[in-house]
């Protein structure tokens, strides 16, 4: 997955699996158990290749403006991926349309491609993490 999902607090269990293409991907979702975070009822479920086991698909809650757990998914396809100076990144990924039983359909919009990624391995000065004045 492109971040890291690290918190104490973090719930992973087995998901129902989605189909696209003839092909079944297994899911694991990844909830919080409540006060981790700022948004503690997201919710993503993790849809891999079932031979390579390598992330295909991510399907996700957003609460953060609502604040207000929800059950409606959105879906991204992981087109493809890279190797970034040993880190593997997604290349491009794409919002899909869902059918009634969840399972992706088509694209909802053209793919987001990333291009030139840059990995470093220098120190950020912490003002780099500091939350900006608006």
């Amino acid at each position: 997955m492109p971040f890291v999902l690290a918190d104490d607090g973090i719930i992973y269990e087995k998901s129902n699996s989605i189909t696209f293409k003839g092909v079944e991907y297994p899911g694991i979702k990844i909830s919080y158990k409540s006060n981790i975070g700022t948004s503690p009822d997201d919710n993503y479920i993790v849809y891999f290749n079932p031979k390579t086991y390598q992330m295909k698909w991510l399907a996700y809650t957003v609460t953060f403006t609502s604040k207000k757990p929800n059950d409606r998914y959105n879906i991204i396809r992981y087109n493809s991926w890279e190797n970034v100076n040993g880190l593997i990144l997604p290349k491009e990924i794409t919002w899909y349309k869902k059918d009634d039983n969840g399972n992706p359909i088509e694209p909802a919009r053209a793919p987001t491609k990333f291009t030139l990624p840059l990995v470093s391995e220098a120190k950020l000065a912490d003002s780099f993490f500091q939350k900006p004045v608006k």
